[in-house]
């Protein structure tokens, strides 16, 4: 069996951050953690597509996993053309990818958005064990609406239909479809991929439907356990937690897993689950509590509190910082703040006394602008969503569920209650902010700022 992972899609809804399959997490790329997970689950030929803006990158990370994984093969194509995951088959020609081998074994088709603990596959596979000769597909029941597709099944568990993003109150039932799909023939599929329309990107799905009209039968498999999507941008945070208890388990330990060149003062404390990398300080009367990762060469300071967060490689929890329910993706630099069920991006530096609030005055979930629609989190606590390479001044407040673009700057002592695009300079005047282009350059800033760090480590 072949195992094709979408990773082409176009990263839109979780802006201010980009290149999904690229986020970090543990120290290793979403797409690396996808490929463990399945190889675990005894997947040995893969099929990457990426895109444009990321093939190069994933042929790079799918090098150093066949490296690591012995007796695993990955090839990468590219998704050239949109439609979702029918644009992303269409692209690298699955059918004739099949043919060139001289045979037309099954295809599991995964989302690489989708995070799902191991179960899912192994649940996928009992089922196709089961029902030789037919297309199987994981599906889970949800309490709350997600925009997704909704499937519709029998007494069997055979599909009926799949109904798209039907809107909330318009579901026809609880079951979601994950994209974790099995089908017996890849030649016999993309014949149905090819002849599907839509005027949307639901080709995929038209062509399953058209499918069930001929007569094939498509099994559903319930999964019970953990699953995460990420679709939008507060998502990163909860995917970061589903994949360190991923990773506590595919390094063969329970509980902590600390490199053995921890600097740790007698007074600092850690408790609970956490994974410390190597070149970790931290200093007195500090406080770690798991579920928590420190990257490479992080620095928690004296007297900071580092609670259910995730920091990436060379960040630093400095002086009287508490960062709390947090992802941090890398080289953040932090001294006096509060940093709150947020989402950081890289080389990204706050001014003393800055804050993220996290939760409304009224208690109401937190709304968040994403494209042209303002979205209902479900969540009462939502910090700040930040992109990379951003400087925040001194002592300014942070308004929950605020986006800011990446190469932006925000000025001292300012309100920031609106979302920052990406580029800008914001300063304030009587009456509100000014908003300016940042003609400012970040260009070198990682390096830039891992110099401060090993200069000011014992400041």
């Amino acid at each position: 069996m072949k195992i094709v992972l979408l990773a082409g899609g176009k990263s839109e809804r979780i802006k201010p951050f980009y290149e999904k399959p690229l986020l970090k997490f543990c120290g290793k790329t979403l797409i690396r953690h996808q490929l463990e997970i399945l190889f675990e689950a005894g997947g040995r030929d893969f099929l990457v597509i990426g895109s444009p803006n990321n093939v190069e990158a994933i042929k790079a990370e799918s090098e150093k996993f066949v490296a690591a994984m012995n007796g695993a093969k990955i090839d990468v194509g590219m998704q050239q053309v949109d439609h979702g995951s029918a644009g992303a088959l269409k692209s690298i020609a699955l059918e004739k990818y099949f043919d060139s081998e001289g045979t037309d074994k099954g295809v599991l088709i995964v989302s690489s958005n989708d995070i799902l603990e191991l179960g899912a596959y192994i649940g996928l596979l009992d089922t196709v064990e089961k029902n030789p000769g037919h297309s199987a597909i994981v599906g889970q029941k949800i309490s709350s609406y997600f925009p997704g597709g909704y499937l519709v099944i029998n007494d069997q568990n055979e599909l009926q239909k799949i109904v798209e993003k039907p809107g909330a109150g318009n579901e026809p039932s609880d079951l979601i479809n994950i994209v974790v799909h099995y089908h017996p023939s890849a030649k016999i599929l993309m014949n149905f991929v090819n002849d599907a329309h839509s005027e949307y990107d639901d080709i995929y799905e038209t062509a399953l439907d058209n499918m069930l009209k001929e007569g094939l039968i498509i099994k559903v498999s319930h999964y019970l356990g953990k699953w995460q999507p990420i679709k939008y941008p507060w998502h990163i945070y909860e995917a970061a937690k589903l994949l360190f208890e991923k990773e506590l388990r595919w390094r063969g330990r329970q509980g902590a897993a600390i490199a053995g060149d921890l600097q740790k003062a007698d007074s600092a404390v850690i408790k609970d689950d956490v994974i410390i990398e190597s070149g970790v300080k931290i200093l007195e009367n500090a406080v770690v509590s798991g579920p928590a990762y420190l990257g490479k060469g992080s620095l928690v300071a004296n007297n900071a509190l580092v609670r259910e967060s995730f920091l990436g490689e060379g960040c630093v929890a400095g002086y009287s910082t508490e960062i709390a329910r947090s992802y941090l993706a890398g080289q953040a630099w932090t001294h006096s703040n509060y940093v709150g069920d947020s989402v950081i991006g890289e080389n990204v530096s706050f001014g003393a006394g800055t804050v993220t609030g996290n939760l409304r005055l009224d208690e109401e979930n937190v709304k968040v602008h994403v494209k042209d629609q303002k979205i209902d989190t479900g969540r009462q606590k939502i910090g700040l969503l930040c992109g990379n390479n951003v400087r925040v001044g001194i002592n300014v407040s942070l308004m929950p569920g605020v986006k800011i673009g990446a190469d932006s700057m925000i000025g001292a002592g300012l309100v920031i209650a609106q979302d920052i695009e990406e580029k800008k300079f914001v300063t304030g005047e009587k009456g509100g902010l000014v908003i300016k282009d940042n003609i400012a350059t970040m260009a070198g800033g990682r390096e830039k700022l891992m110099e401060k760090l090993n200069q000011s480590a014992h400041a």
